[in-house]
């Protein structure tokens, strides 16, 4: 039987009308495989990010040969956008229009995730879980539209408690990537520390795909900032990181989750140790977990399913996704339409699994708690509540 996983490598209305503009009319899922379709950067300089997608394709490989989901298979095609929300658009219209997937799972990145949002709002394709922390995601509700990652406004909150209270840092300064991702961030975090009554003090900002980030490391130095937020990738903080230590400024930094990833450790294992991370999934080296399934689930499968990909944050991530969205499959019932795959997200109340998410015809936030962990060795180690 050939296998039905391919992976292709190249307005808000009332509240209560939210279920009732996705119409019966509207394309539904045949007797045979469900088609689910997905973007990421599979190539580029933001590619340490696409092993998310790739985390979501084991895991579907997985439950196709457990026997799919209410005896169907899933089909899931996965596009390369690297990164580049120019290509978004067109690859997606060629998997609703070509591919004719039921719904979108994850779809990496705040830029590309924006352009095609009017898209699949206009032809009621659902989006579960895009893999970005806008809250464009879920505020306001939008037919389809479900958030899992703890939001960027939400993480800055966190880590602007922690640097002015735990840390007591009254001068701040922010890195970011200059894209929507980054500007985000960047406002977000103006909010929280002016909530805080802090003085953001410098914004540095880059270009994906710089090659040199002293000039950067330079002016976070003559800020004189005492802590550094920053909104980037892995590899653009690992060189910051690196150029800072080689000048002697030595911050505390405070990071949003994208850059927690064993890559950044390989990079610049000396100058991450003591850096602070957001985090909103649990740890899979902390022994508190031993018993979480999914985590269970992960360890186990992964290797089995792609041993190219290694056990970190990002791949369980995409696995997390995954599970939500079978989860979801699972509760809209055989008679499987975009129809019931909404009313079925809408059921979710306090799912707990890799974390605990809500839906509503209201909220459509997924995530809403996070903590602060420090790197300490080879990995990092929680040293916070709940925030």
């Amino acid at each position: 039987m050939p296998s039905v996983l391919s992976v292709v490598k190249g307005a808000t209305p009332r509240d209560d009308l939210l279920i009732a503009s996705i119409t019966d009319l509207l394309p539904a899922a045949g007797g045979g495989e469900i088609v689910l379709g997905t973007w990421g950067p599979l190539s580029g300089p933001a590619s340490a990010w696409g092993v998310v997608n790739l985390a979501q394709a084991a895991y579907f490989r997985m439950l196709n040969e457990r026997g799919g989901i209410h005896a169907r298979k899933i089909r899931f095609v996965v596009e390369d956008d690297a990164y580049d929300a120019a290509r978004t658009l067109a690859l997606v219209r060629k998997m609703v229009e070509r591919d004719a997937v039921l719904a979108f799972l994850g779809g990496l990145g705040t830029a590309s995730g924006s352009a095609v949002m009017p898209y699949l709002v206009e032809n009621r394709v659902p989006h579960i879980a895009p893999a970005s922390g806008s809250s464009r995601w879920s505020e306001p509700p939008r037919p389809g539209y479900y958030a899992w990652q703890m939001s960027y406004s939400s993480q800055a909150r966190v880590l602007a408690t922690y640097a002015t209270e735990a840390l007591a840092k009254r001068r701040l300064a922010v890195f970011y990537q200059r894209d929507e991702f980054g500007l985000e961030g960047l406002a977000a975090t103006r909010a929280a520390l002016a909530a805080r009554g802090a003085e953001l003090v410098a914004e540095v900002g880059y270009e994906l795909g710089e090659a040199d980030y002293s000039g950067q490391a330079l002016r976070l130095l003559q800020s004189g900032a005492e802590a550094t937020v920053t909104w980037a990738g892995v590899e653009p903080y690992a060189q910051l990181l690196n150029a800072s230590r080689r000048l002697g400024y030595a911050p505390a930094w405070l990071n949003s989750a994208g850059t927690n990833d064993p890559a950044l450790f390989r990079m610049a294992p000396e100058a991450v140790q003591g850096a602070f991370f957001i985090q909103y999934l649990p740890d899979p080296n902390d022994p508190a977990e031993r018993g979480n399934a999914a985590i269970a689930e992960w360890r186990e499968n992964l290797p089995r399913y792609d041993p190219s990909l290694a056990l970190t944050n990002f791949t369980l991530a995409g696995w997390g996704q995954a599970r939500l969205m079978h989860e979801i499959l699972r509760r809209a019932g055989p008679k499987l339409s975009r129809l019931s795959l909404e009313q079925a997200a809408q059921s979710l109340k306090d799912w707990r699994d890799l974390a605990t998410v809500s839906y509503s015809a209201t909220d459509r936030r997924g995530i809403t708690v996070g903590w602060i962990a420090q790197a300490m060795g080879e990995h990092t180690v929680k040293v916070s509540k709940r925030l």
